[in-house]
């Protein structure tokens, strides 16, 4: 008999596509910011502004600025595709992000090695 939690969870999971989006988008932020390097718990700051920001926002557009404006960051290498194909779902990513924002960073530190 199936769990109907996990048919919920499942429903309300980002898409493989999506969370590669949404990986894609924290580590072209990170990259850009520079500070990272100098600080031992790096990661810390980063997952804070990162639920900060999806905490404050209502949509993938709010959430960059936000999250790049608390990193003192004031352009991006990124097309604006990716950030629209992500607000389409704004509700779902920012609630992944607010939910699983260690799993993301995680996502995003492994890409830096």
């Amino acid at each position: 008999m199936n769990n109907p939690q996990v048919i919920e969870h499942k429903k309300d999971a980002l898409t493989q596509e999506q969370e590669q989006d949404l990986i894609n988008l924290l580590k072209t932020i990170h990259k850009k910011c520079q500070i990272w390097d100098k600080f031992q718990y790096a990661d810390d700051g980063f997952s804070e502004n990162i639920k900060a920001a999806a905490q404050a926002t209502t949509s993938i557009r709010e959430f960059v600025n936000v999250l790049c404006d608390s990193l003192s960051i004031s352009s991006l290498p990124l097309k604006s595709e990716l950030i629209d194909q992500l607000d389409k779902h704004a509700n779902l990513v920012l609630r992944s992000l607010r939910k699983e924002t260690v799993y993301y960073v995680i996502k995003v530190s492994e890409a830096r090695v």
